[in-house]
């Protein structure tokens, strides 16, 4: 890994290879006072070249520190708070979803606590490195941080806390309320985490890093992670080392969901700019409203062909909480994004553990926890699809469904989330923690469409789970390969707007638009090739249906 802070390239765990050796920055050749010899350029090319050709050596990455994504307001606007998302939280904060009971965790630069959308009247939780809980808190009830200075002087985690949880003390209800206003927090503070230097921040590096912190959210009873960063440097779009450590943490935790920004280099660096490529992760992109991406947002594919980025969310002139006493600030980005994604998630855990399904309506007795990727599955299943890329300089262009734009379109809890009396769709049904043990083996459900008094103009079918972890840049990545299809007769559907079976992604969804009332769909997911014993997977049903035979 190569140390942009000390200029050193260390290559550690791989037997009896290794070396540490100072450069500067023209490459020159000399040697310095301690009498280590610097290399040429092209010395380390080479060196470089004879090392990634060692059966010991599964890939190489520099170790570049990240960058805390937010850009310049997208144009002179006054911009919004995250409750303009209107209907698509309203309509569960009319019900009272508004987060209870529900923790987020985020990696961040930290969060002013005393700013009015956290601060306690009695007393802020404990900021150091004991990784206490103090569950009576009103906000914030973790705080962990090995820096001295935790004001977060350039406001970027406070304001993405505030997309997620924020809530003004003694103002609820306020249009200034975050996704997610009765949940709480979970800080874990990036800073003053290497070589005691308090602008020094890195991502987890390995995956006990990768673990620890996730683990540490766990005991605040997070179990949805928001990261809102990326590491800086060009044609990041391959499997790498984090991409893979979060993958293992949840194909080991199935009950957590990760989300991470996708980049803002879309505009500068264009295609195969996107950051976090992880199969079992949610890689956010920028949506300025419910038509158009922000022409900043980073671009997929994936190096394996995967799309990436996964979904859109706001995250375009978004207000929330700044670092003075009670102030807000507009700020744009997948950084804001990715955070008004993790507040759906929290909203979504809560509408099971509540038992707000299948009914629509709270029953306590209907109550179940459900899977990271079963959540995962209703935010991808929900996506509403975005017309064009957004530039003010060159004016719009075109986008489509599933493409290296927006993904799977724009989160849609209306279109995701069916509560009684006010969702166009019929109704909902989820199956979770569904199992197949052997290569051929399928699961299938046979659908009816029951279109009287539905008002929803498509059914959607999607599958989703955590698969098995791949080795680092691998060109096809999905492990253990489930496959979902839809079939009416004769015709088939393929996920993802394809025409035959898919082989890359995880996330598969199928939209059924021209059908008549009594039409019957077969959905199937079959376990093409399995290299684990067994895969658990989540499929949601949504539109002018009726019951499934579970």
């Amino acid at each position: 890994k190569f140390d942009e802070k000390d200029s050193s390239l260390h290559l550690r765990d791989i037997g009896d290879l290794f070396i540490s050796c100072k450069m500067n920055r023209n490459f020159r050749t000399q040697t310095d006072r301690n009498g280590c010899v610097t290399i040429t350029l092209s010395c380390l090319l080479e060196f470089l070249s004879n090392i990634s050709s060692s059966q010991k050596v599964c890939g190489l990455e520099d170790n570049s520190p990240i960058d805390f994504d937010d850009v310049d307001p997208f144009e002179i606007l006054e911009g919004i708070n995250v409750l303009s998302y209107h209907n698509d939280v309203a309509f569960l904060h009319e019900k009272g979803i508004k987060g209870q009971g529900q923790v987020a965790q985020i990696s961040d630069s930290g969060v002013k606590v005393d700013n009015c959308y956290f601060s306690d009247q009695n007393g802020i939780v404990n900021r150091d490195t004991s990784k206490a809980v103090d569950s009576s808190k009103r906000k914030i009830i973790q705080y962990y941080t090995a820096s001295t200075d935790n004001t977060d002087a350039k406001g970027h985690g406070t304001h993405v806390a505030g997309i997620i949880v924020g809530q003004i003390e003694n103002a609820a209800n306020s249009d200034k309320d975050g996704v997610a206003p009765e949940a709480k927090l979970a800080v874990y503070d990036m800073h003053g985490l290497i070589n005691s230097n308090q602008d020094a921040v890195t991502s987890p590096n390995d995956y006990a890093a990768v673990k620890n912190m996730l683990d540490m959210g766990t005991t605040a009873g997070a179990y949805v992670h928001s990261a809102s960063w990326v590491k800086t440097g060009r044609y990041l779009n391959n499997y790498k080392q984090l991409d893979r450590d979060i993958d293992k943490y949840l194909w080991n935790n199935h009950n957590h969901l990760v989300i991470l920004s996708a980049g803002n280099k879309g505009k500068k660096e264009g295609d195969r700019s996107v950051k976090h490529v992880g199969k079992n992760l949610i890689s956010v992109c920028n949506a300025v409203n419910d038509m158009q991406v922000n022409a900043k947002s980073s671009r997929g594919p994936a190096d394996s062909g995967q799309i990436k980025p996964d979904i859109c969310a706001l995250g375009t002139n978004i207000r929330s909480a700044g670092v003075q006493t009670c102030d807000q600030v507009v700020k744009s980005g997948t950084s804001m994004a990715a955070p008004a994604l993790a507040g759906v998630a929290l909203l979504i855990r809560q509408y099971f553990m509540e038992g707000w399904y299948p009914l629509g309506r709270k029953a306590a007795a209907n109550a179940f926890v459900p899977s990271g990727y079963l959540v995962k599955a209703i935010i991808m299943n929900s996506g509403k699809v975005l017309s064009e890329r957004n530039d003010p300089g060159n004016g719009p262009s075109g986008t489509t469904e599933y493409d290296e734009i927006q993904g799977f379109g724009l989160v849609s809890l209306t279109d995701g989330i069916f509560i009684e009396g006010k969702s166009d769709m019929k109704r909902m049904q989820v199956f979770d923690r569904e199992v197949l043990t052997d290569a051929g083996s399928a699961w299938e459900k046979t659908l009816t469409i029951d279109s009287v008094g539905c008002a929803s103009s498509y059914s959607s079918i999607t599958l989703d789970y955590y698969d098995k972890p791949a080795s680092v840049s691998c060109t096809s990545c999905r492990m253990n390969h489930l496959d979902l299809s839809v079939k009416k007769g004769s015709t088939v559907y393929y996920p993802n707007g394809l025409a035959q079976v898919q082989n890359k992604n995880t996330s598969q969804r199928i939209r059924i638009e021209n059908y008549n009332n009594g039409d019957t769909f077969v959905v199937k997911v079959k376990a093409t090739s399995l290299e684990s014993s067994d895969q658990k997977f989540a499929v949601v049903i949504t539109g002018c249906f009726g019951w499934v035979n579970e």
